[in-house]
C-alpha cells in the first residue's frame, strides 16, 4: 500500500501553543493547538487516558479511508515539546 497524505512531509512542524483543551467532548482529551508555520490543529497525544492504541488505530483507519480515497480531514504527525 502506497501511504498518501499530509503525514509523508519531510518537515516535522512543532506545537507552538495549546488553545483550548476539550477535556468534555472527547474521550481522548485532543486538543486544539497552533502549529509553528501558524496553522490551526486538533492535536491528540501519547499516553492519552486512553492509551496509545487509538492513536494506532486512528492512523491505520486513515490510511485504509485515503487509500479508499475516502474524504477525510487532513492527516499528519507533529511534535509536541
Amino acid at each position: 500500500m502506497v501511504l498518501k497524505g499530509k503525514f509523508m512531509q519531510n518537515t516535522l512542524l512543532s506545537v507552538n501553543s495549546i488553545k483550548k483543551v476539550y477535556l468534555t467532548y472527547a474521550s481522548t482529551e485532543p486538543f486544539l493547538g497552533e502549529l509553528e508555520d501558524g496553522k490551526e490543529v486538533i492535536v491528540k497525544y501519547l499516553n492519552n487516558n486512553e492509551g496509545n492504541l487509538v492513536l494506532i488505530n486512528e492512523f491505520l483507519s486513515y490510511c485504509i479511508a485515503s487509500s479508499l480515497e475516502v474524504n477525510i480531514p487532513d492527516f499528519g504527525i507533529c511534535y509536541l515539546p
